[in-house]
């Protein structure tokens, strides 16, 4: 039986989340983007170009979801996450991106046990858990109220068994 190929369903501007390490603790963040295809997800860790890029881009919805008086979470309901500094994702085989940076890892989807998704009411980061693979499980603040969008995509993918919304309380960065 031969393989679908891949391709890239999604990508999403976040904060890799880390637990406490070293003797002072303390919780750290890695900024990046995971990108969600229909075989893994894949965490990159920020490059100077990719961070300007996204930094540029939110910078330009925050300023104009406030010049039309919305909410953030209201303007982007219709981005195109695949569109404008996130070409260079779906230009880019997967396997290429992830050799950028040593930093960089995966996790096969069918690794994964358990994805939850802490949806927020305002323009707060949502917060995602990944269960499953080596490092599990891996913690993600999404930026540009992407929960919604990022709930298509893992429920379709990982079906009703291994997506949850959770209502519980939201991990810290």
């Amino acid at each position: 039986m031969e393989l679908e190929e891949e391709r890239l369903i999604g990508q999403m501007p976040c904060a890799w989340v880390l637990e406490k390490k070293g003797f002072f603790g303390g919780h750290k963040t890695r900024q990046g983007n995971v990108l969600i295809t229909n075989r893994r997800l894949v965490f990159l860790h920020e490059t100077s170009k990719s961070n300007d890029e996204e930094v540029y881009e939110d910078e330009r919805l925050e300023e104009e979801a406030r010049q039309r008086g919305i909410e953030l979470r209201e303007l982007v309901r219709d981005y195109d996450w695949l569109g404008g500094p996130a070409t260079r994702f779906v230009d880019s085989p997967v396997d290429e991106l992830l050799s950028e940076n040593r930093d960089n890892w995966e996790v096969a989807l069918d690794q994964v046990d358990r994805a939850r998704l802490w949806l927020s009411s305002d323009d707060c980061p949502e917060q995602l858990e990944v269960e499953g693979g080596e490092k599990s499980p891996f913690r993600f603040q999404l930026y540009r109220a992407a929960g919604q969008t990022v709930e298509g995509w893992l429920r379709s993918l990982l079906g009703p068994g291994r997506f949850e919304i959770s209502t519980g309380e939201l991990f810290s960065a």
